[in-house]
């Protein structure tokens, strides 16, 4: 995926599998944690930095998981992904 010369299906489907992979191994269960720690203590919406972000899998269901309210920024290098997320 870091090629840039993939083909958009490719990487679609690589995105697919990464996020597979991020679903069973709760790869955003500790980002929650922090999130919501930090929500908890400011009192107030959580502004989130993703980078590399891919389909954005990662820090939507870290958000999500977290319980508090959440601005999110996600960057890629990839349209593909960003347009995935």
């Amino acid at each position: 995926m870091d090629d840039p010369a993939i083909g958009r299906e490719e990487h679609l489907h690589a995105l697919d599998g990464l996020a597979r992979i991020n679903r069973l191994s709760f790869a955003s269960v500790p980002i929650a944690r922090a999130i919501r720690r930090v929500g908890l203590a400011l009192g107030r919406p959580v502004r989130v930095v993703d980078v590399a972000a891919g389909s954005g899998d990662v820090v939507l269901d870290a958000v999500r998981r977290s319980g508090v309210p959440a601005e999110i920024l996600a960057t890629d290098v990839s349209e593909t992904a960003l347009q995935a997320a």
